[in-house]
Order: C-alpha cells, then sequence, then structure tokens
C-alpha cells in the first residue's frame, strides 16, 4: 500500500505548509501520476517509480511511511526538503516537480527520475577516471549553485547522488536528498547540526559546531565522498599530512595530484578547506602535475579574501 491510515493530518499538514495555500487546502500531486514500482526503501519511506498520466513522463514518487508520519523532526525534514528543491534549477540537481499530501495526509514529493542507481556502484566498482573527473565537475557546479542561493547540503556521499541512464532527458550524476540542508533562516533556528551520515560529515558538523557550517563543510563531503571511490573505503579522520601518507595507488587511473587535492578538501579545520566550489574547482589545475593545495591560494579558503566566482553560479 502506498499510504497509512492514522497518520496525524494536521501535523503533516503543518510541516508542509504552501506559502500561498491554506494547509487544509494543499492537493494531493498523485491524482496525476501512476504508480508503477518500488525504487528504495527505508526506515522512514521509499521512492517508488512513477510516471504522469497524461504526458507518460517518467518520475520517482517520495512518500514518507509509517511512524515516521508522526515525527515532527522528520516532517520538518521532508518538508525542509520540499522547499529546498523548489528553489534549485540546475541540471545536476534533481528536480521537483510537485509536493504535497496524499487524502491519508502522507508527505510525498515528485521528483524527476534518475534511473542509473547511485554512487554506491561506483564504491563497488570505480568507473573509468574521465567519466569520474566529468562527475566531480558537475557536483561542483550543483553545489556552486546551492550555495549561491544560501543553501549547505550538509549530506553528500554516495547514496545520494544518483546516475542517469541512457532514457533520461539529462546525462551525469544528479545531487539528491535534500532533507538536511540548511539555509540561514535554519542556523538562525537552530536546527540539529550534527545531522548526517557520520563516515562523511566534516568535523564542524560532527561535533555540532552551527555556527561554523558553511560551503566547505559540504566540500568535505565531496572530498570524501571522490576518496571512498578511488579507495575503496572512506577517508580516516586525520591531519592533512596523516591523510596524505594515508593515500594510496588509486583503484583507478587517476592523475598524481588528486590524493593531495582531496587531502586539501579533507582538512580537519574549516579554516583550511577552499571556502567555495569555485575555488576548489579551480585547484583540479594541479591534478597532473600533483603540487598546489585545494583551495588554489589563500583566497580559495575559509576566511581568505571574497567568494569570487560563486555567486555568478
Amino acid at each position: 500500500p502506498l499510504t497509512r491510515r492514522g497518520s496525524p493530518p494536521r501535523a503533516a499538514q503543518k510541516a508542509l505548509r504552501c506559502p500561498n495555500m491554506p494547509p487544509a487546502l494543499l492537493p494531493n500531486p498523485l491524482r496525476a501520476f501512476e504508480v508503477l514500482e518500488p525504487l528504495a526503501a527505508g526506515g522512514m519511506g521509499q521512492v517508488l517509480r512513477g510516471r504522469h498520466r497524461r504526458s507518460g513522463q517518467p518520475v520517482a514518487v517520495k512518500l514518507l511511511l509509517g511512524r515516521a508520519v508522526a515525527t515532527p523532526a522528520a516532517l520538518e525534514g521532508f518538508a525542509r526538503e520540499a522547499r529546498a528543491a523548489a528553489r534549485l534549477d540546475h541540471p545536476h540537481i534533481t528536480r521537483l516537480i510537485d509536493y504535497g499530501l496524499t487524502e491519508d495526509a502522507q508527505p510525498v514529493l515528485i521528483m524527476e527520475l534518475a534511473s542509473g542507481g547511485d554512487l554506491s556502484r561506483w564504491v563497488q566498482s570505480p568507473p573509468p577516471w574521465a567519466t569520474l573527473r566529468d562527475a566531480i565537475g558537475q557536483l561542483l557546479d550543483a553545489l556552486a549553485h546551492a550555495h549561491a542561493r544560501g543553501l549547505v547540503h550538509r549530506d553528500l556521499k554516495p547514496g545520494n547522488v544518483l546516475l542517469r541512464g541512457r532514457r533520461d532527458r539529462l546525462r551525469g550524476v544528479a545531487l539528491t536528498d535534500l532533507g538536511l540542508a540548511i539555509s540561514a533562516q535554519d542556523r538562525a533556528e537552530g536546527v540539529l547540526a550534527s545531522a548526517g551520515t557520520p563516515r562523511y560529515m566534516a568535523p564542524e558538523q560532527a561535533q555540532g559546531e552551527l555556527h561554523a557550517i558553511g560551503p566547505w563543510t559540504d566540500l568535505y563531503g565531496l572530498g570524501a565522498l571522490v576518496w571512498t571511490i578511488a579507495q575503496g573505503s572512506p577517508p580516516p579522520r586525520e591531519d592533512e599530512e596523516r591523510l596524505a601518507l594515508a593515500w594510496h595507488p588509486p583503484r583507478l587511473a587517476a592523475p598524481p595530484g588528486l590524493g593531495r587535492w582531496l587531502c586539501g578538501l579533507l582538512a580537519p579545520s574549516p579554516w583550511r578547506r577552499p571556502r567555495h566550489a569555485a575555488a576548489a574547482a579551480a585547484g583540479r589545475g594541479a591534478w597532473e602535475g600533483g603540487a598546489g593545495r585545494a583551495g588554489g591560494g589563500a583566497d580559495g579558503r575559509v576566511g581568505g579574501g571574497a567568494a569570487r566566482g560563486e555567486s555568478r553560479q
């Protein structure tokens, strides 16, 4: 069954508030879509394959189910994902198509479908370097777009980066699952800072230092993700020198400077990392020669210089 009766509609409607629509009038977006088959399931909900009844457009249907519907924190996270996704329009971020409530007050998101699975496949079997290199560039572009709009994702990991298949409208990878994304308003309201996936969380996020979270926090997550694909396991929590010693020849034919670039993204102190995605992208020029830092100089680190390039994304 797609829904479960007995859920508290008032709590769900309050969490999924629409700025220009009374909560009681939130539409059920599933009416326009046919649900076909499950794609993934977790402890809080499931994702199903669907399609628009009239146009035939394939979609992903994300439902919050069971006990999670009765949890205010889970409902707020679901609503936060909808609000964050609505602010973004980028080819490498999954697109929000619609959101609302079913008749049984189950929160539902209708998202762009990326049919190629996620990057967990690459952890098991790494792709050619050219494919990974392109994916890194696409994720840096996606992060720059989100950061320029005041959002920090906070949960970069292989399972939250989707692969597009041959039948999908777009190509490449797509960042998804904005349930932990925070804005400046969220920081002011004191959202839980330590939420995330431990093996991919930056130290300031793991320690609950909400004031220290910023674009550099996502860059740590990106570094941990790429390290995991290249090495087969997540990075150790060490300083940059010990990280460099822990770097082994990667499982794919990567350039010699990749390890040093990743060590810069994975610096324990946020002040030692690039301060924005454009600076991290500029540091890729050091890959082939194996020299230089991820941040590309002092202006690329947290606290030094202006965030050049970010506002143009």
